[in-house]
């Protein structure tokens, strides 16, 4: 093998390992990323609100964990879920469900940060309390999956 050869040998195989690894990472590149439609949006925050709101009702964080983002499991447990969150077992009233009846209203230009990170701030307008929201997704794989959560009534 002449010393040319294998000099590009050496570039090709640097080459394979960086393609592997963007390839394999898992989260998206922030320039290539597309600002999913309004309708691919609200159909985002209205499936995590319904899994979080099944399981409030269930007392168990299990299935809101099981829909987050890999990175997101990372940090956290479904025991740090159900304590966060478990203020809201058994409330009486707290039935979230009823959320899936309504469409988000988002307050904020929806944007995707330079991490990559897609924001959806907005509320549900129902009476006589509306529920404020703030949902973070990062894409993983094939899809936007939650990275953070935020939910308040007012």
């Amino acid at each position: 093998m002449t010393k040319l050869m294998k000099i590009l040998f050496g570039i090709g195989v640097v080459v394979a390992v960086v393609a592997i690894f963007y390839f394999n990472s898992g989260v998206e590149d922030a320039a290539v990323l597309q600002l999913p439609s309004e309708i691919e949006q609200a159909e985002l925050v209205s499936r995590t609100i319904n899994v979080f709101a099944v399981s409030v009702n269930e007392k168990s964080m299990q299935k809101f964990y099981d829909h987050i983002s890999s990175l997101w499991k990372k940090q956290l447990s479904v025991k740090k879920l159900d304590q966060a969150y478990g203020k809201l077992f058994g409330v009486v009233g707290a039935n979230l469900t009823v959320l899936s009846h309504h469409r988000p209203h988002f307050s904020s230009q929806t944007v995707i940060d330079e991490n990559g990170v897609l924001l959806l701030t907005g509320h549900y307008h129902t009476k006589p309390t509306s529920v404020l929201f703030q949902q973070k997704y990062i894409y993983e794989g094939l899809s936007w999956r939650l990275l953070g959560f935020s939910i308040d009534f007012k």
